[in-house]
């Protein structure tokens, strides 16, 4: 749903993507109407992951799964393949311009609406739930590969979406 917008917007501007997609997915029909290459790997996958990142100026890591069976699969599929697209810029990559972490505004105490700003020291240091602990730990990882190699990076606090008809309905 997120993606979606995002490769909406980019195309519009004129980017040429590569958009990485679950191969059980089943919205393809909303990344079809775009000039855009469609690359069908699961988050899982290592080595087919590390391979999207070959060739591109920039990373927008947006794959997420908010709910799994288990607190393993959070693991699998929140975690691991952010260690896998920042390690595989680095070694894969070396002339990548900006790595972009989809985070998340539930890592900051709210109840809803928020009035202002989000503040760095606002970030909850005891998260609730595995997708939270993920997005710690994938902010954490990105400011570590920025810090240790200097890979380009920056970490986007998405708000809670619950609309799927943002753009693309």
């Amino acid at each position: 749903r997120i993606g979606a917008n995002v490769v909406k917007c980019l195309a519009e501007r004129g980017n040429a993507l590569r958009c990485v997609v679950r191969p059980s997915t089943d919205r393809l029909e909303k990344l079809e109407q775009f000039d855009v290459e469609i690359v069908k790997v699961d988050l899982r996958d290592r080595e087919g992951l590390a391979q999207t990142v070959v060739g591109v100026d920039a990373i927008v890591h947006l794959g997420v799964k908010l709910r799994g069976p288990s607190n393993y699969e959070q693991l699998d599929i929140n975690t691991a393949p952010t260690l896998t697209l920042l390690e595989s810029a680095r070694m894969l990559n070396p002339d990548l311009q900006r790595f972009v972490y989809g985070s998340s505004d539930t890592l900051y105490p709210h109840t809803g609406y928020m009035p202002g700003l989000i503040q760095r020291g606002d970030i909850f240091t005891r998260p609730k739930g595995m997708y939270a602990v993920s997005k710690i730990a994938g902010e954490a990882m990105v400011q570590s590969y920025h810090q240790q190699y200097g890979l380009p990076t920056v970490s986007l606090t998405i708000p809670y979406t619950f609309c799927g008809r943002e753009f693309l309905g």
